[in-house]
């Protein structure tokens, strides 16, 4: 995970790529530690786009 503005970087080890992993990831590695982004960019995965992902981001007010 990288913030564009600062160029910070956060690496997280992940056992697969499904979509429970990568919400989880991303909301105890990013979301519980660090201001929210207003806007995320990704790549066009399923595990990116899929209502799961999709409710988390409109639960924390993310443009995606």
């Amino acid at each position: 995970m990288i913030d564009n503005f600062s160029k910070f970087i956060n690496l997280v080890i992940i056992l697969g790529i499904e979509a429970d992993t990568i919400i989880d990831a991303f909301r105890c590695e990013w979301l519980l530690r660090y201001p929210h982004p207003s806007i995320i960019t990704t790549y066009q995965g399923t595990q990116f786009m899929n209502n799961n992902f999709k409710s988390l981001l409109n639960r924390y007010s993310i443009t995606h």
